[in-house]
């Protein structure tokens, strides 16, 4: 997948758009100049019998003509220029989504090699966090085992962590305070918990700085289930907001 299928339909509608547009404008100064041209000399003639005079008043009227139509030109030339901005920011962002979508199929086709490949859960857990960041483009992929006991959450698998920040961090499944960000949440409710914007979501406060610090912007978390209980979560993090549908 390289291009939507829909896209050459999205370019040649711009494109007419712009022609069209293009069109408008000429035919639009045409008429102007044209009646300026017919109603000024005509009214020139009628009011000025000195042909010196006459001379000088067509000079003035030029370039009246010209500051007018020129005022004119820039106000259709920066609203079409705006509409070629604005057609050229959909199509940048088109073009994000797919890169975005072309990470996750490649990350989806390589997890799915990896189920059938590897033999141990910890060795499954491991290559999908790798697979998440250096094929899904992820900054950072961990999955947390929930202990019964302590209700945490205790790191067993990660990848795109370069300063031990996962080996450190505090999370757990019940209600307490630490408990009750998007991986407790996602425990505790056995849905998964999206976070498109980690500076806002009250969900993520006692980690807020950390998640600035190292570039964290959204996140989502997704419980692991074994027999039908929730005994983990695979969190996932993004450097840009709004990545999670």
């Amino acid at each position: 997948m390289t291009l939507p299928d829909n896209l050459p339909k999205i370019l040649g509608r711009m494109l007419a758009r712009l022609r069209s547009r293009a069109l408008w404008i000429a035919i639009g100064y045409a008429v102007f100049a044209t009646l300026w041209i017919f109603f000024s000399d005509s009214a020139l003639a009628l009011l000025v019998d000195d042909p010196a005079e006459l001379v000088r008043w067509s000079v003035a009227k030029g370039v009246a003509f010209v500051l007018v139509t020129s005022g004119l030109l820039l106000l259709l030339m920066r609203h079409a220029f705006g509409a070629m901005e604005a057609g050229y920011g959909f199509l940048e962002a088109q073009q994000q989504e797919i890169r975005r979508l072309n990470r996750l199929y490649s990350a989806l086709s390589h997890i799915n090699q990896a189920i059938v490949r590897e033999s141990t859960r910890e060795a499954l857990f491991h290559r999908i966090c790798a697979v998440l960041v250096e094929q899904g483009g992820f900054r950072l992929a961990w999955v947390g085992w929930h202990n019964a006991a302590t209700h945490q959450l205790e790191p067993i698998a990660f990848a795109g962590d370069s300063d031990n920040y996962i080996k450190n961090i505090q999370v757990y499944g019940d209600d307490r305070p630490l408990g009750r960000g998007p991986t407790g949440c996602a425990v505790r409710s056995g849905q998964p918990y999206v976070c498109n914007d980690t500076a806002a979501d009250p969900a993520t406060a006692p980690w807020r700085e950390q998640f600035a610090r190292r570039g964290l912007r959204a996140s989502v978390a997704l419980p692991v289930r074994h027999q039908g209980e929730i005994v983990g979560v695979l969190s996932v993090y993004a450097d840009e907001p709004d990545v999670f549908h």
